[in-house]
């Protein structure tokens, strides 16, 4: 079973003639010392790749190129990316896979250019952001386990600095309240999107003295190491323990056994992001960014 959540969806609105779009998609942040743990492993998600197709999709519908801004680096100095949006004229930006605490994200935010960001909460004067409904879809990874029976039912969370793994467990704690399910403590251990960690989380939880019956990994990556873990400790997936994912990347149909994962369509996220943008820059001035030379 798959369970689909919705993205966040905006109006379409009518689009702005000659608007110039930019992106910031800090892919490789650590190879120029920003940042790193999970919210690097979150910047590398192959997930993105596919949101960056709903994006140039729907730019390409409406006949607007698309243009990627160099990641900032420390030498490049706080106005990084205003100065890069004023240098291409730019109407307004699509951030995603950077941190929401990068100085030159903050000063970009702050210009007053349009921004929409991918799964960054960031709220200011024309700035927004786009995502999925983590927390139901998470609510209904839960609830599918308990369906099936599973009371002790623990979780392998994504780094708790980023917005989706928050969500997801505040999913997972609703549906357990909802249902009448206590949270044991030692069920909610934190991952950091790797395959290596899901590994790690899952035998640590299956040497409990009470180990669980059933696991909901906040991420594919993640669910797939639990599933790796749980074949070399010999526990048969799904007769004694039952796993679930999150995301439905590749790596799920090809396992065995197969993974029940929630899936996102994030082709849609990224065309919500255009929309949310458009309807941004419509909102606002007329007036873009004057080339500064």
């Amino acid at each position: 079973m798959t369970e689909t959540t919705e993205t966040t969806e905006t109006p379409h609105v009518a689009e702005p003639a000659g608007v110039a779009v930019g992106m910031v998609w800090d892919a490789d942040a650590d190879a120029h010392g920003g940042g790193g743990g999970g919210a690097a492993e979150r910047r590398r998600d192959p997930l993105l790749v596919d949101v960056f197709a709903g994006i140039r999709r729907r730019l390409s519908a409406m006949g607007t190129d698309l243009v990627m801004l160099a990641a900032a680096r420390p030498q490049d100095g706080v106005d990084a990316y205003v100065d890069a949006a004023h240098r291409h004229g730019l109407d307004g930006v699509i951030v995603m896979g950077v941190d929401e605490g990068h100085p030159a994200l903050t000063a970009l935010t702050a210009s007053g250019l349009a921004c929409v960001a991918v799964d960054l909460p960031l709220y200011r004067n024309r700035t927004t952001y786009v995502a999925s409904d983590h927390r139901a879809g998470a609510a209904s990874a839960v609830g599918y386990l308990h369906g099936l029976g599973h009371r002790a039912i623990a979780t392998v969370t994504g780094p708790l600095s980023l917005m989706p793994a928050v969500e997801r467990l505040v999913g997972y704690r609703f549906e357990m309240a909802r249902t009448g399910t206590p949270v044991r403590p030692e069920y909610v251990v934190s991952g950091e999107y790797t395959e290596a960690s899901g590994y790690e989380c899952t035998r640590r939880l299956m040497a409990l003295a009470d180990p669980p019956t059933a696991l909901f990994a906040a991420d594919d990556r993640m669910a797939v190491g639990a599933l790796r873990a749980l074949a070399d400790l010999g526990v048969a997936v799904p007769g004694e323990v039952s796993v679930i994912g999150f995301d439905d990347v590749e790596a799920a149909s090809l396992v065995r056994p197969g993974l029940t994962t929630v899936a996102q369509d994030h082709a849609a996220i990224g065309a919500a992001a255009v929309e949310s943008l458009v309807r941004t820059i419509g909102m606002g001035s007329s007036k873009r960014c004057a080339p500064a030379w």
